[in-house]
């Protein structure tokens, strides 16, 4: 009998092991960029890598995930953990606790992982509602919903110092084949918190066609991530068009950035080919034309990339 027993508990040991879910993602990529300036700046040439490791595991209805990027590969510095937390619920409330990456779109980078945080949300009818708090930070509620296809979401939320408010309001949706996106943040300790951003994209004879605009509040500035690309500044506009071409992904993107209130704009014109290989890799190069009056400088710089994802 005591051997039956203990057979069972191997058993039942081995099973859970078995229903173990864990996933493993991650992504590399090695980039060779030319920089080429028509002021007497010599002109430079670098090799980058940067890897991406993601570890996800499942048990029921929880998770636990962990996403790791090199930091300093030169340097041999190893990684740096970007998001570690966990998912899980308690009745109808979702619930997410511990550090990670924000998103990337045109008001914010993404890059930055702040202190621990807690979010709870839980869904009222059509309206979806979520409590955040950040660890010596501010807490907020966030009110979002879709209506009749037009996505809403409105963010409540005090500062670290607890004495001023602060909203973030956006509005999306698609109105005869033209997708609009607004999104405003106010702040009341001034207006060098007060951002806006603007998108509308539509499809033109096999074009995509994307107008794209953020601008901070007085004496504000921004780091964006979004359809105009990697950019920062107080302010910034641009036109950009994708399209097919031989197998390949062509976008063109012509830009104008502020880069500080008042200064004169900076133009950029950017034309990026991707393509896909049969090895299952993926090739872009990046042209990028900036021309920036106010340092009367002019700066060519050409990035060839080799990306897997896996």
């Amino acid at each position: 009998m005591k051997k039956q027993l203990l057979i069972a508990a191997v058993a039942a040991t081995m099973t859970s092991v078995a229903m173990a879910d864990i996933s493993i993602a991650g992504s590399a990529k090695v980039n060779y960029t030319n920089t080429d300036s028509v002021t007497e700046t010599a002109d430079t040439n670098a090799f980058t890598t940067e890897i991406n490791l993601g570890v996800t595991g499942k048990t029921g209805g929880s998770a636990v995930v962990v996403n790791l990027q090199t930091k300093d590969q030169a340097n041999n510095d190893g990684f740096d953990i970007q998001d570690s937390y966990v998912t899980t619920s308690v009745g109808d409330v979702s619930i997410k606790a511990g550090a990670w990456r924000g998103s990337h779109n045109l008001l914010a980078d993404g890059d930055s992982t702040t202190s621990s945080k807690f979010e709870a949300s839980t869904a009222m009818g059509p309206v979806t509602v979520k409590f955040a708090d950040v660890e010596n930070g501010a807490e907020s509620v966030t009110l979002s919903g879709t209506f009749s296809g037009v996505s809403v979401s409105h963010k409540m939320a005090n500062t670290a110092a607890g004495n001023t408010d602060k909203t973030d309001t956006s509005i999306s949706g698609t109105f005869g084949g033209v997708t609009v996106a607004y999104r405003d943040i106010d702040e009341d300790n001034g207006t060098s918190n007060d951002d806006q951003s603007l998108q509308v994209s539509t499809d033109v004879n096999g074009f995509g066609v994307t107008y794209a605009s953020f601008e901070a509040g007085v004496g504000g500035s921004i780091d964006s991530d979004g359809a105009l690309g990697d950019i920062s500044g107080h302010a910034a506009s641009g036109v950009v068009l994708t399209t097919s071409l031989a197998g390949n992904a062509v976008k063109m993107a012509v830009i104008d950035n502020e880069a500080t209130e008042g200064a004169a704009d900076t133009s950029i014109t950017k034309f990026v080919v991707t393509r896909p290989l049969a090895s299952g890799a993926t090739f872009e190069a990046t042209y990028t034309d900036s021309d920036a009056p106010a340092t009367a400088s002019d700066t060519k710089t050409l990035d060839l990339e080799l990306a897997v994802k896996f």
